[in-house]
């Protein structure tokens, strides 16, 4: 739900949600909001439990302090026409981080303990790029921690997030891997200028993807289902960067479980069904049928 939008945005919600994708992450500057607020229009047709929703807070309400907070969490909650939220992050970047800890533990996140208690959000979570300073928040707060949400840290290039897993398991806390793809590090274009690489690994993919489109006009990145031979080697090279000490299936809480996709193999089996359709159609009544997502 970033960058531009159009007609095809509420086909590909709905499309999405009825092929078993039940969480939908946003934020207010997801589009200076144009985001929650399409997402407001689309998800009233859609039952609440159909879906799971995530929103942000971030720097530029963290300097604001708790008042803030709750105001940009409450202006969320119209524009997405919702009662609650089931996760809200509060994003964390280097810029803000270290003159804004103390307002992130004594004001944010005890602002985001009381909406919790109120029933406006369900979970709290944590997202940003730095793992240590994910961690060392989560050790110093008295507000639990629900979720911790890192982008580019579980991939090829870097797999730092191997190294937290233990940590974040122990704490009860769900783990999300952002950007698996590491956010176009292997396209033509390149990846946006705050991805966390360094410049050499940056430079290094981009000669990558030159040298394929050159050479044999091949895109590093596609959508084309791998063969057998190409699944194989991903899995043999993927090993070698996963921390097999660590099993990952097992780090998921119930909350994540709930969240994210940890289903019962009959819920499994649900979400490979075409979506029924209730009563008699469109012809029949002169109305829309009503559909059944697979989430519920």
């Amino acid at each position: 739900m970033f960058g531009n939008v159009n007609d095809s945005i509420t086909q590909i919600v709905e499309t999405a949600l009825r092929n078993g994708i039940n969480f939908i992450d946003t934020a207010y500057w997801y589009g200076q909001s144009r985001s929650e607020s399409i997402l407001g229009k689309i998800l009233t047709k859609v039952p609440r439990k159909a879906y799971y929703i995530s929103t942000k807070v971030s720097f530029f309400h963290l300097l604001l302090g708790e008042d803030k907070v709750l105001e940009s969490l409450t202006n969320s909650l119209k524009r997405l026409q919702l009662t609650y939220i089931d996760v809200c992050f509060v994003q964390i970047h280097d810029a803000d981080f270290t003159p804004q800890e103390n307002i992130i533990l004594y004001e944010t996140l005890q602002a985001l303990e009381m909406a919790r208690l109120a029933g406006k959000i369900r979970y709290i979570g944590l997202t940003g790029y730095e793992l240590r300073k994910l961690g060392l928040i989560v050790d110093c707060s008295n507000v639990r921690i629900d979720i911790v949400l890192t982008y580019c840290r579980g991939s090829m290039n870097d797999n730092s997030i191997g190294e937290f897993v233990s940590f974040f398991k122990k704490k009860g806390i769900g783990v999300l891997n952002g950007s698996p793809l590491s956010m176009g590090l292997l396209t033509e274009r390149g990846p946006p200028p705050w991805h966390p690489a360094d410049d050499f690994i940056k430079e290094a993919c981009l000669a990558a993807a030159h040298y394929c489109l050159v050479r044999d006009n091949i895109a590093l990145c596609t959508t084309t289902p791998l063969t057998d031979v190409e699944q194989r080697v991903r899995d043999r090279i993927m090993r070698r960067y996963v921390d097999v000490s660590v099993d990952i299936h097992s780090v998921a809480t119930p909350i994540s479980q709930e969240l994210f996709g940890v289903c019962s193999s009959e819920r499994s089996k649900k979400l490979n069904e075409k979506p029924a359709v209730k009563g008699r159609s469109k012809e029949e009544t002169g109305e829309e049928p009503v559909t059944q997502y697979p989430c519920l």
